[in-house]
């Protein structure tokens, strides 16, 4: 009898594939940027050394700390991922290749998340070829930022949930997702409020469903596991510290971004000018400004920095309102495109344009590139076009039938929104709309779904040899 030689199952073929491309462009990036601009350097953003600084204390003295002081303002999910590169001396270079496994790893979860969800191979395919493309996700691979991390915890949590969903329940996997939750939470805080969110849908969605008392301690177990793990850094903090919030730059922001855009609108002056005079970058000139604080310790700084930045807003309501939506246009239009010229030299470290947004408008932002910076507003145009149709895609996906599973696709737009709406402010750009990236691609495979359907359906049929119909999507054999 002849041996036939195994074959690879198409499906399989088909993912290796986009992670053969996704691995490509995440390696071929960094490698250009260094060859056109011969520094390394381009891959630290300012953010950078806020995380490198108490990763070397921590690696030197066991403490995480910042001038042998305790560090509150970050948290110690991301520096756990630089301590391999600094303990060997190339911190740029180890976090890049790490990120770029991580980045790869997240387009698989892509992948297995769709599959798990709308039991569709091919929609799952279509969603992860499209993360494997997308801008944000290649692009903060190479910049030792929390992105990639953070992103993979994110989709990590939302596959542990889609699997205790979809097969067996069982405790453990339920467990999985809570531990990736909270992980995320000590990378990027913005996840603060999701391990509080996520039993309040979960708990009705399994009860209905099954009607099963067990899933009521399954959620309270989720709970427990999620919000214990969170509560352990405040706990911390406010030992060490007395700061009794998870991390002070949520009030720093507070105060510095979202207080000093409502005061700059109100005073009719530039963002940027509002906040330098607040002392943002001088601390001569904070002190000026609250003498008595001198004598006060950081954490009590920074719990009045939170209270006076929500006293602020709280003052004017419909001025922050309208700066919070800017924020939400600018994270969910703005293509990203100014980092990439970073990285290859083709703009400014600081070219002031997140100044411009928040004074300007993101319309006004880009008639003034078109004039005075055609290079940034032509590689806008182009990344703006590959992410409107991402965004088309998106919609025919949430809205089509294609994916059976509309309560799933409402889940996955309910994410989106989280992370747009919470992440929003006059800080905000392109960069806060990583972690929703991958669920647009989500949404996007179900869109190619039904554009493919469509066009089968569209087909004239034709008659076999029998006279027998056919659709335009059947094989005559």
């Amino acid at each position: 009898m002849e041996h036939r030689p195994e074959t690879v199952a198409p499906s399989a073929r088909r993912i290796l594939t986009i992670l053969g491309i996704a691995l490509l462009l995440r390696v071929l990036v960094p490698i250009a940027s260094v060859i056109a601009v011969g520094d390394a350097g381009v891959f630290l953003y300012p953010d950078s050394g806020s995380y490198l600084r108490p990763t070397e204390e921590l690696l030197r003295t066991g403490r995480f700390a910042n001038d042998d002081r305790p560090e509150i303002d970050r948290t110690p999910g991301y520096p756990m991922l630089l301590l391999p590169g600094i303990a060997l001396g190339k911190p740029v270079l180890v976090t890049i290749t790490l990120q770029v496994i991580l980045s790869v790893l997240t387009v698989f979860l892509v992948y297995r998340t769709s599959a798990l969800v709308f039991k569709n191979e091919k929609t799952a395919a279509a969603a992860a070829l499209l993360y494997s493309l997308e801008p944000l996700s290649i692009l903060y691979t190479t910049l030792i930022l929390t992105e990639t991390l953070f992103t993979l915890l994110i989709v990590s949590f939302c596959f542990f949930l889609a699997t205790y969903y979809r097969r067996q329940q069982a405790l453990s996997t339920l467990l999985l997702a809570a531990v990736s939750l909270s992980c995320s939470v000590y990378v990027r805080p913005v996840s603060y409020y999701l391990p509080f969110i996520v039993p309040l849908v979960l708990l009705p969605v399994l009860l209905v469903r099954y009607k099963k008392l067990k899933y009521l301690l399954h959620v309270v177990a989720f709970l427990v596991v999620a919000v214990g793990l969170v509560g352990v850094w405040p706990l911390r903090n406010k030992i060490e510290t007395g700061y009794g919030g998870f991390s002070a730059i949520s009030d720093i922001n507070l105060y510095f971004y979202q207080a000093a855009s409502v005061r700059a609108k109100v005073e009719g002056l530039p963002y940027l000018e509002v906040r330098r005079r607040m002392g943002y970058t001088d601390p001569d000139l904070y002190f000026a400004e609250h003498p008595e604080q001198l004598s006060w310790s950081d954490s009590q700084r920074y719990a009045f920095m939170g209270q006076e930045g929500a006293k602020t807003i709280l003052r004017h309501p419909g001025v922050y309102a309208a700066v919070h939506m800017n924020g939400v246009v600018r994270i969910l239009f703005d293509p990203g495109s100014v980092d990439y010229l970073k990285i290859f030299g083709l703009y400014p470290a600081s070219g002031g344009i997140l100044g411009k947004l928040a004074d300007q408008g993101l319309v006004s932002v880009v008639l003034g590139l078109l004039k005075n910076s055609p290079l940034v507003f032509w590689t806008q145009l182009a990344l703006f076009a590959l992410l409107a149709t991402c965004y088309l895609l998106a919609v025919l996906g949430l809205l089509g039938r294609s994916c059976p599973n509309v309560w799933a696709r409402i889940a996955v737009a309910a994410v989106i929104v989280y992370f747009v709406i919470v992440s929003a402010g006059p800080h905000s750009y392109s960069r806060f709309r990583h972690p929703a990236m991958p669920f647009f691609c989500v949404l996007a495979g179900c869109g190619c779904t039904w554009l493919l359907r469509r066009s089968i359906d569209s087909r004239p049929a034709i008659r076999d040899s029998d006279h027998r119909t056919v659709t335009g999507g059947e094989k005559i054999l």
